[in-house]
């Protein structure tokens, strides 16, 4: 089961945990999983280019497949 935890403050998002499989499919070829992984990939893209790592106002992490995000102030 993929599991998704998002914390705000007030009506910001100021954390965001993705994990777990989705065991929809076989490994490698989840249709689910692959969909996940597409928005969190965006996200965190987003990020990038909106210059929020550039500034230090989020960190993002990558480990054994689950991604953390932890943004420190909005822009």
């Amino acid at each position: 089961m993929i599991k998704v935890l998002i914390k705000n403050n007030n009506k910001y998002i100021t954390h965001i945990q993705i994990k777990g499989h989705a065991d929809y499919g076989e490994y490698g070829k989840d249709l689910v999983c692959a969909g996940v992984s597409a928005i969190a990939t965006g996200i965190c893209n987003t990020l990038a280019k909106k210059g929020f790592l550039e500034k230090k106002m989020c960190a993002i992490s990558f480990e054994n497949g689950n991604i953390k995000i932890d943004v420190y102030q909005r822009g």
